[in-house]
């Protein structure tokens, strides 16, 4: 090169690109035998998924495509059906073209870009859901589904269930997505406490998930990105035993991004690691970005692309406990519940809280009415009615004639019952992931 070129400035293109550096992680966890999660990275304009490659990159015309799936269904379903989702989403997004917007309507470019999103999330479900049909082995498996979309200067977001996509600028770190589980919606519906949320015992029920029913529903959300942003999209096994607070923190103070997947998931390890854990962590930069300004905070947005998108029915304070349908929708060995037909979901997740409702107030239910995860451990009692409380929080279990079983983590806990004529004492237990789990309580007065 001589000094005249030396001199010259980059090229345009150049100058103006976005410029992505992104990693990816999974590992098994502490408890679980085999990785049921998958994840993808992907350019959308060569195909390629090196690693190396996509490692530092200039964002092509098509964009980038990350994707993180957290299977479920047992044995090799929920391996199977995640690694279908992300290649179905993979193969659609790469060869499909712009979608028609319905009759009517005019689709914008950021738009068209959703409905594309949408769309392919819709055929990776069609694709599972027939594949658990026509195989009995794999029948109930399901995934759930976080994709963005870099493409531009926008991110681009698609979700089903409770893996997450977050956001960290300029010292904040913001969650760009909203879990499709009970125990959010009774949160944001405020039946439920931040601090009780803590200690909900169904917080692992998800109310949507590729392939376990015929029809889904995507939530949509979109980012203006700004010069520095980091991303992180990731499963439930990291941000169900590791505080947001921490993940920020992280992401903050490294600047290096194996590295920094790398400690998220040594945080989740060091917590018990109970589940997979899959992390993808990337980094947008360049000239084609503006800089972050003290007006660009993030917040959750809904991005609604058609008027006539269903919406999740508010839960009515005056809703009665009711039974569940009799035929439940199918569990997964994560404690999730896997989504209706289009047509009865607004029912049947009505139903649902209403349960979980009664159960907080004081309905007769076994506290492994809706979770299947954890431990189990077997309270006993004689009697019927009291509450159980689980490390001095209610768990909404009562007593019946018999034992109530619960489903815990492992570790210490301490057990009491409340209610008038219940035993005045306390138990603790070690609870011991595949050791017997039972405690049995001395019977006073029943309650009235």
């Amino acid at each position: 090169m001589t000094a005249d070129e030396e001199k010259q400035p980059p090229p345009a293109s150049t100058k103006a690109a976005v410029h992505v550096e992104v990693v990816g992680r999974t590992e098994v966890g502490q408890v679980r035998e085999h990785n049921e999660d998958s994840y993808l990275i992907i350019s959308l304009d060569s195909g390629t998924r090196d690693a190396a490659l996509l490692r530092r990159h200039d964002l092509g015309e098509r964009g980038t495509l990350l994707v993180v799936c957290d299977g479920m269904g047992g044995a090799a379903a929920g391996e199977v059906a995640s690694n279908m989702a992300v290649e179905s989403l993979a193969q659609t997004m790469r060869e499909s073209g712009v979608p028609e917007p319905p009759v009517g309507r005019t689709d914008d470019a950021p738009t068209s870009l959703g409905r594309k999103l949408r769309n392919a999330a819709r055929d990776a479900n069609a694709q599972i859901f027939r594949e658990a049909r026509q195989n009995l082995a794999r029948s109930g498996m399901g995934t759930t589904m976080t994709a963005v979309l870099l493409s531009g200067t926008d991110a681009y977001i698609a979700q089903v269930g409770d893996s997450r996509a977050y956001v960290w600028r300029d010292g904040s770190f913001t969650q760009v997505t909203r879990d499709q589980s009970l125990v959010n919606q009774l949160l944001e519906s405020g039946h439920i406490t931040p601090d009780q949320a803590k200690f909900f015992e169904h917080s692992n029920v998800i109310l949507q998930a590729l392939g376990v029913q015929e029809d889904v529903e995507v939530q949509l959300s979109r980012v203006a990105l700004r010069r520095g942003d980091k991303l992180l999209v990731c499963s439930d096994g990291l941000v169900g035993v590791v505080t947001d607070e921490e993940i920020g923190a992280v992401l903050g103070a490294v600047d290096d991004l194996e590295d920094a997947a790398r400690m998220l998931c040594e945080l989740a390890n060091g917590a018990g690691g109970p589940d997979n854990i899959t992390v993808i962590v990337a980094k947008v930069a360049g000239e084609a970005l503006p800089a972050p300004a003290p007006e660009d905070g993030l917040t959750y947005a809904l991005w609604r692309i058609d008027p006539e998108e269903p919406k999740t029915p508010p839960l009515d304070d005056h809703t009665e406990p009711m039974n569940p349908p009799a035929e439940a929708p199918p569990t997964r060995e994560l404690s999730t519940i896997a989504p209706p037909p289009a047509r009865t979901r607004p029912l049947i997740e009505l139903v649902s809280m209403a349960v979980v409702l009664g159960l907080l107030i004081g309905g007769v239910v076994t506290g492994a009415a809706l979770y299947t995860g954890g431990v189990p451990c077997q309270i006993e009692s004689q009697v019927p009615g009291w509450s159980v409380l689980t490390d001095g929080q209610d768990t909404g279990a009562r007593t019946v004639e018999g034992a109530v079983e619960l489903r815990l983590k492992p570790g210490h806990h301490s057990f009491e019952l409340r209610g008038q004529g219940a035993p005045n004492e306390a138990q603790e237990i070690d609870v011991v992931r595949g050791e017997v789990c039972s405690l049995r309580f001395s019977t006073l007065d029943p309650p009235q």
